[in-house]
């Protein structure tokens, strides 16, 4: 089906609008090639729209005598929705993103209906097919993709993404100010572009040993130290893309990872890549291989993960301020910088 579109406001353009239960406007696209079903437009930001802090999506929409089942919601849909709408619900019908509205914002590859919304929890109907919501975090039915954790989220300052999950979707994390830490799963293989994007209170990011691909603009914005395990094979040119300042990469994989050139920088042949501002520090062993690897070598520095080889000594002492209310000490020796990787404990 091919409709005009007939209503339009700012950048929103829509077929009609509806009224669902609670008093809340939403506007519809028809879904093109589709003519039983519905796709959610853009969210225009007036409250004087949306009566309610929960934003319903319903199942079934009547427009012209004519049911239709809503499918589909558009690229950033509800980036431009007021603040005070705290929670999506979305329908038992809701079956992805509509691909024919993928063209929005082409330059960071962020394709996520979710991405800079006001919301604090994405809640799922528990019978749809296709997604779930755990405490207000979106996920593929099967949990295996984390498809979006709400931008205004601040229940936690500290969040471990489950070991079920596979893959951070497109815009996953875009915008949220308020983690601080976040801990991902041993079971992590991708990174989709845009996955981590404006997260302002994050100071550190390690990757795991599972992780192998990054892939473009996985990284922008603030994100003063990552550290990539072994397993990372294959990353895009622009992986961390337009840093606020320096920052610190510590890669344990001990053959450079393939850097494969993304659309993104081969569109703009004067972007500035990951290189520019990346002081890179490798496993001692792998230093020369970095030092000439396309790509890698063009770090600001390259340096050893290790500390320096001392020969000749076979003593060491150890001193500390002493906690007068401590009934015992834990020395704990880690065979790497990040300490993601333990050697030995002593208990005294």
């Amino acid at each position: 089906m091919c409709t005009l579109k007939v209503y339009s406001q700012g950048w929103t353009s829509f077929d009609f609008r509806a009224v669902n239960a609670l008093g809340d406007t939403i506007p519809y696209l028809y879904t093109q090639g589709d003519s039983t079903s519905l796709t959610v437009s853009q969210m225009i930001n007036q409250t004087s729209w949306y009566k309610t802090d929960s934003l319903v999506i319903p199942e079934i929409v009547t427009q012209d005598n004519k049911n239709y089942i809503v499918k589909k919601i558009s690229t950033w849909c509800f980036a431009n929705g007021p603040e005070h709408v705290k929670k999506l619900h979305l329908p038992k019908t809701y079956n992805g993103l509509d691909s024919a509205t993928l063209s929005f914002v082409e330059d960071l590859n962020i394709t996520s209906p979710f991405t800079y919304s006001p919301f604090e929890d994405i809640l799922v109907a528990e019978d749809n097919p296709y997604y779930k919501s755990d405490d207000g975090v979106l996920y593929s039915k099967d949990e295996s993709i984390l498809i979006a954790y709400p931008r205004n989220k601040k229940k936690h300052d500290s969040f471990i993404i489950g070991e079920n999950v596979l893959e951070v979707a497109n815009g996953a994390f875009f915008g949220n100010h308020y983690i601080k830490e976040l801990i991902l799963p041993n079971t992590l293989k991708k990174i989709q572009g845009g996955s981590f994007v404006d997260l302002a209170s994050l100071e550190e990011l390690v990757l795991k040993d599972s992780v192998e691909n990054i892939e473009t603009c996985a990284f922008v914005g603030h994100v003063p130290r990552l550290i990539f395990g072994k397993g990372v094979s294959k990353v895009s040119t622009d992986f961390i893309y337009n840093p606020e300042s320096k920052m610190t990469l510590i890669c344990h994989a001990i053959i450079p990872p393939a850097i494969y050139l993304s659309s993104f920088v081969e569109s703009r042949p004067n972007v500035i890549t990951f290189h520019d501002s990346i002081y890179l520090y490798v496993p001692r062993r792998s230093v020369n291989l970095y030092q000439q690897a396309a790509g890698w070598k063009d770090c600001a520095s390259i340096l050893p993960i290790e500390p320096p080889i001392v020969t000749g000594v076979d003593t060491a002492s150890v001193s500390w301020v002493q906690n007068f209310s401590a009934t015992g000490y834990v020395w704990t020796l880690y065979t790497d910088e990040a300490r993601t990787q333990r050697f030995m404990s002593l208990t005294f």
